[in-house]
């Protein structure tokens, strides 16, 4: 590879963003004491989980090879980068403006969630995840979204469209496969309506809103992360 001092980058995203800023991190930091400045998905770096997944080798591998090399210089929230970008793309994950070099003391430990904060401990004990299932026309469900939305107003959200449905009935009385779409719908039942209010009520709480800011970065909602309903949610502090 040609020597270079500075290398300024957008890489292609998906699979490759991390292979090609690894590559040039050896050529332009390691063997030139050279800087890199790369737009690019934040997601692997900032996992506030990452210490709990077992099936993540490659954000494991590229940390180390990034350690004391590499810094945040912007955090960018996909709700924002879509405003940049508009109608050229579209990103259902936080991007950063990173900075590789030899000059970097980033610590990992930054972005990883206190083990001991309640909610982290409750969905450890309890979490959604064990709770979803397919709807199969149960008296009371609440639907849940699949994957996160890409704007601000409704990113926080685990609630699909807003709703719950009795007998098969969205609130205002439309049958579900006309006002929600896609089959098969996944979420959670319950034998009565309290239960379902109070746990429709829990996932669309200030409280839940503030631990989601935190949990999602993507487009994907890590339920095993994110506790069931639990007594005394509202006065968790954050």
């Amino acid at each position: 590879m040609k020597k270079f001092d500075t290398v300024i980058m957008n890489p292609p995203y998906g699979k490759m963003h991390l292979p090609i800023l690894a590559k040039l991190t050896g050529e332009i930091v390691d063997k030139h004491a050279g800087t890199i400045i790369s737009l690019q998905p934040l997601r692997w770096l900032e996992d506030p989980f990452w210490k709990w997944k077992k099936n993540n080798p490659d954000a494991k591998k590229y940390r180390e090879s990034f350690e004391g090399k590499i810094e945040v210089i912007k955090e960018i929230p996909s709700y924002e980068a879509n405003a940049y970008f508009k109608d050229s793309a579209s990103f259902m994950m936080n991007l950063a403006v990173f900075k590789v070099s030899r000059k970097s003391n980033f610590n990992y430990e930054k972005y990883l969630i206190d083990e001991n904060h309640p909610m982290l401990k409750q969905a450890f004990k309890n979490p959604i995840k064990k709770h979803i299932t397919s709807y199969e026309e149960e008296k009371y469900f609440v639907p849940l979204r699949r994957i996160a939305a890409i704007n601000m107003p409704t990113m926080y959200r685990l609630n699909k469209d807003q709703c719950y449905l009795i007998d098969g009935k969205t609130p205002d009385g439309t049958y579900w496969k006309d006002s929600l779409y896609k089959t098969p719908l996944e979420g959670v039942a319950f034998k009565t309506k309290e239960e379902m209010m109070a746990f429709y009520e829990y996932i669309n709480s200030e409280t839940m809103i503030k631990w989601l800011k935190i949990v999602i970065k993507d487009a994907n909602i890590p339920y095993q992360f994110i506790p069931y309903i639990f007594d005394g949610y509202e006065n968790v502090k954050f």
